[in-house]
């Protein structure tokens, strides 16, 4: 039972790091020329550490070497979400920085515990606990409403399963399955990116183009375009506004604003939503975008 126990585990940590590296592979096809581009160099990131993690738990280490390496890898999975909040142009090379040193907070106590070397057990504490929280429920939130919901359920039970009983108040110890079942997390994470990623089918317009940036910025970056293109709206007096899934009129029926718009109201739109998009998307969607815009009737 025993021998089968450590054969199935070996199984899972396998299958989820082709599935893992099979993902992240394609992925990027369909974020070239975005700033997704950097948001990818910290999905690799986090998927090696859940990776490493898994392996090290598969090959039944040390308890306390198994705990480090759990809690750098959980540690390296909140980094993904954290790039994606500063995937805006010029700053998104610079953020880099930002998310590395998260990573370098969240691990200190891993680190503390690797320095020293002595075997003691280590926590976190309430606060630094709470903080971790805190970050689970960003991944969640900042995938709410925009069509890519399960990247962020799938990468929040992978952060929980790494740290388990380091989180204030989750019950349970830890069952010997948390590794190999959060990369599997990872993976199902990765492929959801991919799925959603996708580019709008041609002819792209700004119905197609809004829902594809939910999908691939989340949102709270989909938050701050919709105010400020609502807010553009009212402004100059449109007969339309941009709802959560799409633009519609002012009885709150989804619209074409190319067939409700005059032309100049049109490329004025569109290019209101191009100057607040270009900071994140390839060049050729602006483009096509801008093509739409100066094509209308």
């Amino acid at each position: 039972m025993y021998a089968q126990n450590v054969s199935l585990v070996w199984i899972v940590v396998c299958l989820g790091g082709v599935l893992t590296v099979w993902a992240w592979i394609r992925l990027g096809s369909r974020v070239r020329g975005t700033t997704l581009e950097d948001v990818r160099i910290w999905q690799a990131v986090a998927g090696l550490a859940a990776m490493a993690a898994a392996i090290v738990h598969a090959r039944h280490a040390a308890e306390d070497h198994a705990e480090i390496v759990r809690f750098f890898a959980a540690g390296a999975l909140f980094c993904p979400n954290m790039a994606l909040l500063g995937a805006k142009r010029p700053q998104h090379r610079a953020w880099h920085l930002v998310v590395a040193t998260l990573w370098l907070i969240i691990a200190l106590p891993a680190c503390e515990a690797a320095w020293l070397g002595d075997g003691r057990s280590w926590q976190t504490g309430a606060v630094r606990g709470g903080f971790l929280w805190v970050l689970v429920a960003l991944e969640l939130l900042n995938r709410v409403g925009t069509g890519a919901e399960l990247a962020g359920i799938a990468m929040a039970v992978a952060e929980v399963l790494l740290l388990g009983t380091f989180l204030p108040g989750w019950g349970g110890a830890h069952d010997g399955w948390g590794p190999p079942v959060a990369l599997l997390a990872v993976a199902v994470q990765q492929w959801e990116c991919w799925r959603t990623a996708r580019m709008p089918s041609a002819p792209v317009n700004l119905n197609s183009a809004w829902r594809a940036f939910k999908r691939r910025f989340g949102f709270l970056w989909a938050l701050r375009v919709w105010v400020r293109i609502n807010a553009a709206c009212q402004t100059e007096n449109w007969p339309v506004v941009l709802g959560w899934s799409g633009f519609c009129d002012e009885r709150g029926a989804p619209v074409d604003p190319a067939r409700v718009l005059a032309p100049q109201q049109y490329q004025a739109l569109c290019q209101t939503f191009v100057n607040l998009v270009r900071r994140f998307e390839s060049a050729e969607l602006v483009e096509q975008l801008r093509r739409g815009a100066s094509t209308a009737d």
